[in-house]
C-alpha cells in the first residue's frame, strides 16, 4: 500500500489513488483497504469538535463541612452548643472518618447527660454500639483534664476549714 501524506484525508466516494480499480472489485474491504479515497486537508469539511457534557451540579450533602461548621461554632462561644454538639468535637480526633453525630446522641441517651458520659466507667463506655478503645479513651482523657482544671481552679481559692473562716468569708 502507498505511504499518503499528512496533509490527505481518507473519505469514501472520491478518486482512488490507483487505476486498477477492478482487481478487488467483489470484496469491498479489501477494495476500501487497497485503493482509498483521499481529500486535500484543506478541501476537507471540517470536522465538528466532541462537546463536553457538563454534568449536572450535583448538590452537596448535608454533611459536607460539618465538622468545619461545628468548629467554627465552638469557637464564636461554647456555651451555644448542645451537649451532643459538644461530645461530637471531643470524638472528632478518636473517629476522623465517621459521623459521630448518632455515637454522640446515644452516649448521651445511655448515660443521661455530658457530665456523666464523661464520668462512666470505660468498660461501660466500650459497650456503647460504635465507640472503640481510642474513643472511650478520649472520653475519659477529657475527664481527667476537667478533674485536673477543677483541682487547680479549688487550690487557688481560699479554704473555709473552720465556723470562724466561714463567718470571716460571709462578712
Amino acid at each position: 500500500m502507498k505511504k499518503i501524506k499528512q496533509n490527505l484525508q481518507f473519505e469514501e466516494g472520491l478518486m482512488p489513488i490507483s487505476d486498477d480499480v477492478n482487481l478487488y472489485k467483489n470484496d469491498p474491504v479489501l477494495h476500501n483497504l487497497l485503493y482509498p479515497t483521499v481529500k486535500i486537508a484543506h478541501e476537507a469539511e471540517p470536522q465538528e469538535k466532541p462537546t463536553k457534557k457538563t454534568p449536572k451540579k450535583q448538590e452537596k450533602p448535608h454533611y459536607e463541612g460539618h465538622r468545619a461548621r461545628l468548629k467554627e461554632r465552638f469557637m464564636n462561644g461554647a456555651d451555644s452548643l448542645p451537649e451532643y454538639e459538644l461530645l461530637e468535637i471531643m470524638l472528632f480526633k478518636a473517629l476522623p472518618r465517621r459521623d459521630v453525630k448518632p455515637l454522640a446522641k446515644a452516649l448521651l441517651k445511655q448515660f443521661g447527660g455530658f457530665s456523666q458520659v464523661l464520668a462512666a466507667p470505660i468498660h461501660l463506655l466500650k459497650q456503647v454500639d460504635g465507640l472503640g478503645d481510642s474513643a472511650a479513651l478520649e472520653i475519659k482523657i477529657y475527664e481527667a483534664a476537667a478533674h485536673r482544671f477543677a483541682k487547680s481552679k479549688v487550690y487557688k481559692k481560699d479554704v473555709l476549714n473552720s465556723w470562724s473562716s466561714v463567718l470571716a468569708y460571709c462578712n
